[in-house]
């Protein structure tokens, strides 16, 4: 679910103060500002980000902490004194000239900072990996850092979507029907990020395919409409499936979706499914592999 409210921290169009170049003392204060800006900023540079939210150390949702360099080792004041965008005392005491703030940040906070004459940053909400390529760009931009290194990283991330594509995938794959699954019910539908991995995969978002737009809670009537032939759920892993099915089955007549079973439950990191900064190639990766060796298995290719 934490993957919704983390969507909803790039829902403005994108946009910035002016910003001075580059800006010495940033703040970023949504957890994927935090994994971009770690990645744009080189390594030697890194003293100029002073916090990053409180996100970036939980290993549940964040990239963060599995970067080989280990920058929270190196960094330990980015998460002690962490970015706090509901209160303007915490942020001005940073001394920041640039913030990163998430759109869901209070209008009062904006509004603060702008009489503080204190630079803010948002960017677009991203319902496709082009948009997020194209939050690489922007940010980069505004944190002045040397074009080189932003195309660099738009570069990285464009040859491992090509390297995604151009695993060997069955014809049938793209009849599969699936849908993302939150534990409280809720469903990606049309215009979600999620439905625009599965168009990458390709296969079928059902959610979609039948109408349903964004984000949603849906009754187990919906539910059993969308008759899904693979749930797709943001979790660990490496829990026993029985696990994550217990979980699900909390859901208010889960039970009546008897056509799914543990073997037809898909579950990615939600650091990597929920992430809408560079990190969600691995979600997509680790959902396309897995999804091929399930349509794999079930035609009985090798």
């Amino acid at each position: 679910m934490f993957g919704i409210f983390l969507l909803a921290g790039f829902s403005s169009l994108t946009k910035a103060t002016t910003v001075p170049s580059p800006p010495q003392r940033i703040v970023s204060c949504s957890l994927a500002t935090d994994e971009l800006t770690v990645a744009l900023i080189p390594a030697s540079e890194r003293q100029r980000i002073l916090a990053l939210s409180s996100l970036a150390a939980n290993t549940l949702y964040s990239n963060i902490p599995f970067l080989p360099d280990r920058p929270l080792d190196s960094h330990p004041s980015w998460t002690q004194s962490p970015c706090d965008s509901r209160n303007i005392e915490n942020l001005i005491a940073h001394k920041p000239d640039l913030v990163l703030l998430a759109s869901y940040s209070s209008p009062h906070i904006k509004i603060q900072l702008a009489k503080k004459n204190i630079p803010i940053f948002e960017a677009a909400a991203p319902k496709s990996l082009d948009d997020i390529a194209h939050n690489i760009k922007s940010l980069s931009q505004r944190l002045g850092t040397d074009k080189s290194t932003g195309q660099a990283l738009v570069d990285l991330f464009d040859r491992e979507r090509r390297a995604i594509a151009a695993l060997p995938t069955p014809p049938s794959l793209a009849k599969r029907r699936v849908i993302h699954l939150f534990e409280d019910g809720t469903v990606s539908g049309k215009n979600t990020i999620f439905d625009s991995l599965a168009q990458e995969i390709p296969v079928t978002n059902q959610a979609a395919r039948l109408g349903l737009q964004g984000w949603a809670k849906h009754s187990i009537e919906t539910l059993l409409v969308l008759n899904p032939d693979t749930l797709i759920v943001g979790g660990d892993p490496d829990a026993p499936k029985d696990v994550v099915f217990k979980k699900l089955h909390k859901i208010p007549g889960m039970d009546k979706l008897k056509q799914i079973s543990s073997s037809r439950i898909v579950v990615i990191p939600e650091r990597s499914l929920g992430s809408v900064s560079h990190h969600i190639l691995k979600g997509l990766r680790q959902m396309k592999e897995e999804l091929i060796r399930i349509e794999s298995e079930r035609s009985g290719s090798p």
